[in-house]
């Protein structure tokens, strides 16, 4: 009778109890009704102990304000990381369950199947009884500040094969691109930027140059792998400019940027044609030089030979003086 009337409660009220208990009966039957609503109260009473916790990782944003050197002003970047001194405890994720053995056998995989090993470098797995039968798995990540773009997702946690649950490790999107800020390119050549983004659930990623949207051509100007790769082909001047991959989901965005210069193909001879300038210059000036002075020698010589003939008949007739018979 007890059993009976909390099953009407549960699912008819209080009130009427004799009439809704008439019509059950009537219908399906006293103890039809009676094994249907212990299941449902039993497998209730399970629901309230069986549950999981996500985990969203502590993260940290700064500005940083940008010139945009082709068009003029600045841009404010908002650049996250993961924050490792938001407090002591690492980040977990759990699920609790009821059981009325002291040892039980958690396993905990990615959601899709796919195994990890279960370490200091990417998580840690422990089973406590938190009081009666109740036992709680915690799997926590103790180098997420490093790990953290290869730990978010969803995971599966399996309790002796009989019950799964798939706790999440959250994110706001942490974005990353290079380590330079700057980038230069030919005229003509194809240039492809990438920006890497550890976020879950999955972001929503865009690109901007100098605060313009970039908007995909599917010839010339292509995004790919998510939009988080950005390819422009036949490199033009007008496309230097500061660009930025912005992703987004619901815990926040993240940036990255990088500044593009565009280089005029002849400016790599520059230097080359300069040098070589300068030493056919310098090669003129000394073949003009041994010109000149040649024609100079050329020319003394000339002068030499000339005085030498003048003087040559003079010292012919001093010596038909000296050498001349006397007569006796």
């Amino acid at each position: 009778g007890h059993l009976r009337s909390l099953c009407i409660s549960k699912y008819f009220g209080s009130s009427h109890h004799s009439v809704v208990t008439r019509v059950v009966t009537n219908i399906i039957g006293m103890k039809t009704f009676l094994f249907f609503c212990l299941l449902s109260v039993l497998l209730g009473s399970a629901r309230s102990v069986l549950n999981y916790t996500n985990a969203t990782l502590p993260t940290v944003t700064s500005t940083k304000e940008v010139d945009m050197e082709t068009s003029g002003g600045k841009l404010n970047i908002v650049t996250r990381t993961f924050n490792s001194s938001v407090n002591k405890d690492y980040p977990f994720i759990s699920c609790s369950f009821e059981s009325a053995t002291p040892t039980v056998n958690v396993h905990w995989s990615w959601a899709n199947g796919t195994q990890f090993t279960v370490d200091q470098d990417f998580g840690t797995q422990s089973t406590t009884n938190t009081g009666g039968d109740q036992h709680v798995s915690k799997f926590s990540f103790p180098k997420f500040a490093e790990k953290g773009a290869s730990i978010v997702g969803k995971y599966k946690c399996v309790i002796e094969r009989n019950t799964t649950f798939y706790p999440s490790v959250f994110t706001a999107p942490i974005v990353k691109m290079s380590d330079k800020d700057y980038r230069s390119s030919m005229e003509g050549d194809v240039m492809t930027q990438s920006c890497t983004i550890a976020a879950y659930p999955d972001a929503v990623v865009t690109w901007s140059k100098d605060n313009e949207t970039v908007s995909a051509d599917g010839t010339r100007i292509v995004l790919s792998n998510n939009n988080s790769t950005l390819t422009i082909n036949e490199l033009k001047k007008t496309d230097a400019g500061l660009y930025v991959c912005t992703a987004e989901n619901q815990f926040g965005i993240g940036q990255a940027y990088i500044k593009l210069r565009v280089k005029d193909r002849l400016a790599a001879l520059w230097p080359f044609l300069g040098i070589l300038a300068e030493v056919v210059i310098l090669v003129t000036i000394i073949l003009l030089y041994e010109r000149k002075r040649s024609n100079q020698k050329r020319s003394q010589e000339e002068q030499d030979t000339a005085e030498v003939n003048k003087e040559e008949p003079n010292a012919k007739d001093d010596s038909d003086v000296r050498h001349r018979p006397v007569k006796t």
